[in-house]
């Protein structure tokens, strides 16, 4: 875990905020992510990263996708409390 995490922070970008495959598969219903290609790891099969852009357009108070609206806050609470739901096929996709 520690040398994959340094090889993310080395392979990073300054302002941007790199996340593995892992992050995006559960982060992808609330925000928007740029692929960014695989990145080379020590001793593990190469990690598929992506850099997290912004909130859903759907999901956030302003144009510029940093303040979440309601229904993120509502979302999150539930998750938090450990409640499942799920997303309508056409919001995954967008």
């Amino acid at each position: 875990t520690v040398n994959t995490a340094s090889r993310m922070e080395s392979s990073g970008t300054v302002g941007e905020i790199n996340v593995s495959e892992t992050v995006y598969e559960f982060a992808k219903f609330f925000f928007e992510f740029e692929p960014r290609g695989k990145l080379k790891a020590k001793n593990k099969a190469d990690m598929e990263m992506y850099y997290l852009k912004r909130i859903r357009k759907d999901l956030s108070k302003d144009p510029d996708g940093k303040l979440p609206d309601e229904r993120f806050v509502k979302l999150y609470e539930m998750i938090k409390k450990g409640k499942r739901f799920k997303f309508r096929k056409e919001r995954r996709d967008e």
